[in-house]
């Protein structure tokens, strides 16, 4: 057997055994708000009028919306759990496994995208990786996106592009089922795929002199899912819950007070990942120049100082928004200065670290792609949370990755394989365990009090509040049923066909 097969047949292995934990796991992790609602009488009911209502609107809030398929999906799954055990451990494992895809595949990569999920900050991680509801729409939705980037990167490659009939035939059918899928999922990443359609056809032009029959059918099924989902009458219907009328004064208040520290500031492991990664880079060089000498400091500057902010901003942490409160506005204003100088500092980067054009076009790319992704959630006043940003992040994280893979790490392969693998291991095990006891203490708390519902006291939360959306500070009518429901069903009767209607 040659190395390549045997490498590959360890991937298949690594990321068998990643489904399956993550299939594991979701049966422990909590569910929250929509997980509920979309599990009960409402859910179905909107999957029944399209995800549009003018009944009870304040109580429907943003849940009438055009993400059809992410919408279907929750309510059908949450209705069959094992199906959603199979979706949030397929797609967990899809993602890290495109994740990697997407780089030059280097060992290094390997470790760095598996830990992705077990690295998440604190509000990423409960809200959008381990929040049923926010999973199935920002972690597919990128999915897909990182399919079409896989294809596409294979014809801006020394591969060249697709020459086969055949071939090309059932590509342009794929991605025209993924764009229109994936497109039906989130807002935000609907337009990034019509703009990164769009761009795909005029790099083409410029690049390869010719476009390609599926960059124009990836960029049709973009543009349906777009019509589709924008067709929905709860965008031109005022809601509490949905506000995109743009103020200067509520934009400016949001980015200081809680998204700047969402964007950058908490994110300590990619900002680590990054300042270190170019820190070595440019010892490595041959030759220096005065600007190296200066990007070297500032990376050990930028590093210092966000180590220190994610040890000092824990205790302000308070409120379920994971926002800092009660910090004064000096320390606010120069945060979000400093997050913003970081934001130059990684554009930078790409043109003062690296000289090959083919690694500046994929930074830039990805940074171009966190921007896209975050400026709708900068200058709209609702609604407001971290998983917003999540999609943006993502990009971050894969421009960490490539700036990695630029290291030699010969001399410290071994050790680092071995250190990678073993915090791999032992967060998983961590975040496991903690979803079982949150799991145990919240059954136990439920049949003790079956009608428990409001606020939350400290003796009574659960024993890792932080791994759910809302801290665990109050519980919401929704799970009154559901957990009714759960609590008289033994485990093999609900596994296949748990509705909120008795049979």
């Amino acid at each position: 057997m040659d190395k390549s097969n045997s490498k590959n047949i360890w991937q298949w292995i690594i990321f068998g055994i990643y489904f399956i934990y993550f299939s594991v796991i979701r049966y422990f992790i909590v569910p929250f708000g929509d997980d509920m609602f979309f599990w009960g009488k409402w859910g179905t009911y909107l999957m029944h009028h399209g995800f549009y209502t003018t009944k009870n609107p304040v109580y429907i809030g943003g849940s009438s919306n055009g993400r059809y398929f992410s919408n279907w999906l929750q309510i059908v799954s949450m209705h069959h759990p094992l199906l959603e055990y199979i979706v949030f451990g397929l797609f967990s494992a899809l993602f890290i496994w495109l994740l990697f895809k997407l780089t030059d595949q280097k060992w290094i990569s390997l470790i760095v995208a598996m830990l992705f999920p077990f690295t998440l900050s604190v509000p990423f991680l409960n809200n959008s990786w381990l929040w049923y509801s926010a999973f199935v729409h920002y972690v597919l939705a990128p999915c897909f996106i990182f399919m079409y980037l896989l294809i596409i990167k294979h014809d801006f490659s020394a591969s060249g592009p697709i020459h086969s009939v055949r071939k090309t035939i059932v590509t342009s059918f794929v991605t025209f089922a993924i764009a229109l899928i994936g497109g039906l999922m989130i807002e935000h990443t609907t337009l990034y795929q019509v703009a990164l359609g769009i761009s795909v056809v005029v790099i083409s032009v410029v690049v390869l002199k010719r476009i390609l029959f599926y960059q124009w059918t990836y960029l049709l099924g973009s543009l349906a899912s777009a019509i589709i989902m924008f067709s929905n009458k709860s965008y031109t219907v005022p809601v509490s819950y949905r506000s995109t009328k743009f103020s200067f004064v509520i934009s400016k208040f949001t980015f200081f007070n809680m998204s700047h520290f969402w964007i950058v500031t908490l994110n300590i492991f990619v900002i680590l990942l990054i300042s270190i990664g170019v820190i070595i880079l440019l010892i490595q060089k041959s030759q220096h120049r005065v600007i190296d000498f200066v990007w070297i400091v500032t990376s050990i500057l930028f590093a210092t100082y966000y180590l220190f902010m994610n040890l000092f901003l824990p205790k302000y942490m308070t409120n379920e928004n994971y926002s800092p409160q009660g910090l004064i506005n000096a320390i606010i204003y120069f945060d979000s200065a400093m997050s913003v100088l970081f934001v130059g500092y990684l554009l930078l980067t790409i043109f003062i670290v690296f000289k090959s054009k083919k690694l500046r076009a994929e930074l830039l790319f990805c940074w171009l792609s966190c921007g896209f992704l975050i400026a709708p959630f900068l200058i709209i006043p609702r609604p407001i949370s971290s998983r917003e940003y999540f999609n943006g992040y993502i990009f971050i994280y894969l421009f960490a990755m490539i700036i990695l893979e630029q290291i030699d790490f010969s001399f410290f392969k071994k050790p680092l394989s071995i250190f990678g693998s073993l915090a791999i291991v032992t967060l998983a095990v961590i975040l496991m365990s903690k979803n079982i006891q949150n799991y145990n203490s919240y059954i136990n708390r439920y049949n003790n009090s079956p009608v428990y519902i409001g606020a939350t006291t400290p003796e009574n939360k659960l024993p890792y509040p932080d791994l759910l959306p809302n801290r665990d500070r109050y519980v919401t009518f929704d799970s009154l049923e559901y957990w009714h429901k759960y609590t008289h069903t033994n485990f093999e009767n609900r596994l296949i066909d748990f509705s909120y209607t008795d049979k």
